[in-house]
């Protein structure tokens, strides 16, 4: 029994750290990279293997300090013992959590360091990373609790869709270009979107127990039409986009993945119309699609 509690307690360690998150926060920086060579640039692979590293582990550091304050020993706690996540986080010791994520900030500071080692100081590249500091912790730590006032995911998708690949620019060309900003746009609409619909299948237990994220502070109908009217907005973003200078064989690939858009917004109309919700599908779908269009984006850059 001993020898299988540590192993349930790294799993949910690894849970926490949301691994999706992860790869697609390494796919939305390889955009970054993708548009600096696009213009022109030679990739600095190691300053950008640094950065990443900063990105990746200020991303675990966030998630264990949202946990830290969650759970239930914490002063600040707001779940109630019958929610899901209460019970997954009595399961750890609350020391740890505030451990592992003072050591994964710590981390990500050295890896600053270690990326500005041989560059002269970058105004631009300090300011983003300031902003990220700012917006995950900001969110996920008092005062402000953001993400208990609904605005969590909007300011996650936000770090990771917008400020994460304009790191990875800043890093590789020096500069910021609209060409990133055509491109990143639209994943921040379906990134927004697909935070909402992973929220749907638990909303009465987030009601009723006390998880206050952005579908509680929207309501059950007006999210799911929120959900529905970013993904559209996504993909006539992306149009308008191409209409305003955005290179056509950069845009194509994404446009790819509007059946797979249709078939989401269709599954949330349906739920909308009183039908059966398959929440597994749902979510699949969701996670799919922001996989793909950040996939399609990348995959377009280093074609072209």
């Amino acid at each position: 029994m001993s020898s299988e509690k540590p192993v349930a307690r790294y799993s949910l360690m690894l849970v926490l750290a949301q691994p999706g998150t992860a790869i697609l926060a390494v796919t939305l920086f390889s955009i970054g990279i993708g548009v600096a060579h696009y213009l022109g640039a030679n990739p600095d692979w190691l300053g950008s293997l640094f950065m990443l590293l900063t990105v990746l582990f200020l991303i675990w550091s966030r998630n264990l300090l949202a946990a830290f304050w969650d759970h239930p020993e914490s002063p600040l706690c707001i779940l109630q013992p019958a929610h899901p996540r209460y019970a997954a986080l009595q399961a750890l010791r609350r020391n740890d959590l505030l451990t592992y994520a003072l050591l994964c900030f710590t981390a990500a500071v050295a890896f600053v360091f270690l990326a500005l080692l041989n560059r002269t100081p970058d105004f631009a590249l300090l300011l983003l990373v300031g902003l990220l500091i700012a917006g995950m912790f900001f969110a996920s730590m008092p005062p402000l609790f953001l993400q208990r006032r609904g605005y969590g995911e909007l300011v996650e998708a936000i770090c990771v869709a917008l400020l994460v690949p304009a790191i990875a620019m800043i890093v590789n060309y020096g500069s910021l270009n609209y060409l990133l900003e055509m491109l990143t746009v639209p994943v921040l609409f379906v990134y927004l979107a697909g935070k909402l619909a992973f929220s749907f299948r638990s909303y009465y237990e987030d009601k009723t127990y006390g998880h206050r994220n952005l579908l509680n502070r929207l309501d059950w109908e007006r999210a799911m039409r929120l959900h529905n009217l970013l993904v559209a907005l996504a993909y006539l973003l992306l149009a308008l986009f191409v209409f305003l200078g955005l290179p056509w064989r950069l845009a194509w690939p994404a446009a790819l993945t509007l059946p797979v858009a249709a078939f989401l917004i269709l599954q949330v109309q349906g739920i909308m119309n009183g039908s059966r919700p398959n929440w597994k599908l749902l979510e699949w779908t969701a996670g799919g699609l922001i996989g793909l269009v950040s996939y399609m984006v990348l995959l377009a850059l280093w074609l072209n």
